[in-house]
């Protein structure tokens, strides 16, 4: 096999393994309040959005309005954005295995044409 083809495929094992770990691990979302300028705002609240895929969140999501000020936006909402992101990411690692695995010969064409000489 190829020295670069190799390594290659070595970076995007790497890379599907990574995408695997951060889908897997646990997630927290920070709301800040929608704040009128020159008003003073009140401190973010953090809240823990469970497993990527997992079912729900691990801790309550509903934000109260504080002094009146309503969350800038729902707890947890980018859970639909990263899932599509780690979906994608699966399906490019994927395609570009199968495209290493099947598009190149195993040996270096320069090879063959000196060996048949």
């Amino acid at each position: 096999m190829q020295g670069w083809r190799r390594y290659t495929i070595i970076a995007v094992l790497a890379f599907l393994v990574g995408v695997a770990v951060w889908s897997s691990m646990a997630w927290s979302d920070t709301v800040n309040f929608d704040v009128p300028r020159g008003k003073p705002a009140p401190p973010p609240v953090k809240v823990e959005c469970g497993h990527l895929f997992g079912s729900g969140p691990s801790s309550s999501t509903h934000v109260a309005a504080v002094n009146g000020y309503k969350p800038s936006h729902k707890p947890c909402s980018g859970r639909t954005d990263r899932r599509i992101l780690v979906v994608l990411d699966a399906i490019v690692g994927i395609a570009a295995l199968v495209v290493l695995l099947t598009r190149f010969s195993v040996h270096d064409p320069f090879e063959a044409s000196n060996t048949s000489s």
